[in-house]
């Protein structure tokens, strides 16, 4: 339905794909007497949680991505197993992981409590080093000024693998299916000349500004980090976007 010279970008800063094995970060963590858990459970999501840990794998999967997750949704128990409200008392813990796979260490702890967990934690996730990508400090592996706000542990799963966060398991590592992220995104364009797939590159967000304004033939920003995904074959001019934009705003407030 799309007019006659419409460009349409389809973009993902992220691929899919299946896992078959999956480390529970928080099981782990509870294993080591790091992490616990709320006690003042309704006995729904109790009765939810210990279903979840005694049924095997391949059951569990199809009750989440099957219809059963949607009615378990409606009836209220899938709250504990949301990513947002997994049930960890987080002031209690000393250290819990994110869905995002970042591990934090309690900041109200000491600070040389704080690092004599971090790099607890970081040796026994160097057992698993062969399902990581990426283990690594988190102010080893971010750079800039907001360093502080860095988590304190990065973990990242190699292809095929998971890391999963919620309590509804009782290994660390568990053997299932996930659909899960991938590292590499993609991006697909339509212009009314051709169309246009690139997955053989890493894509990330900020190409697409550079590449709309390619396809536009506009001058390109000078401070842009992001490359075009489309060549011309013409030399485009670069502008201060930023500057210009000043200047404009400038102008037109009120005196």
């Amino acid at each position: 339905n799309m007019p006659e010279k419409t460009m349409l970008i389809l973009c993902s800063d992220h691929g899919f794909m299946e896992a078959n094995t999956a480390l529970n970060g928080n099981i782990l963590l509870k294993k080591l007497g790091l992490l616990k858990t709320v006690k003042n459970l309704d006995l729904r999501s109790k009765i939810a949680l210990t279903l979840a840990k005694i049924l095997p794998s391949k059951i569990k999967h199809r009750l989440k991505y099957g219809s059963a997750a949607i009615i378990a949704r409606k009836i209220g128990v899938a709250e504990p197993f949301i990513a947002g409200k997994i049930p960890i008392d987080y002031r209690s813990s000393k250290a819990y992981m994110t869905v995002s796979y970042n591990v934090y260490v309690n900041s109200e702890l000491a600070q040389d409590k704080r690092v004599q967990i971090k790099y607890k934690i970081l040796r026994e996730l160097r057992k698993y080093e062969y399902m990581l990508q990426v283990l690594e400090l988190g102010n080893r592996y971010f750079k800039g000024p907001y360093i502080h706000r860095a988590p304190d542990i990065i973990v990242i799963p190699k292809k095929g693998y998971n890391i999963t966060t919620r309590l509804n398991y009782r290994k660390v590592v568990e053997e299932g299916k996930w659909y899960v992220h991938s590292a590499k995104g993609f991006v697909a364009i339509k212009t009314e000349e051709n169309f246009i797939t690139v997955l053989d590159r890493e894509i990330r967000n900020y190409d697409i500004a550079p590449t709309i304004l390619t396809y536009l033939q506009l001058p390109l920003d000078l401070d842009m980090d992001g490359k075009s995904l489309i060549k011309t074959g013409k030399q485009l001019k670069c502008y201060k976007y930023d500057t210009l934009y000043k200047i404009a705003k400038r102008l037109r407030r009120p005196r």
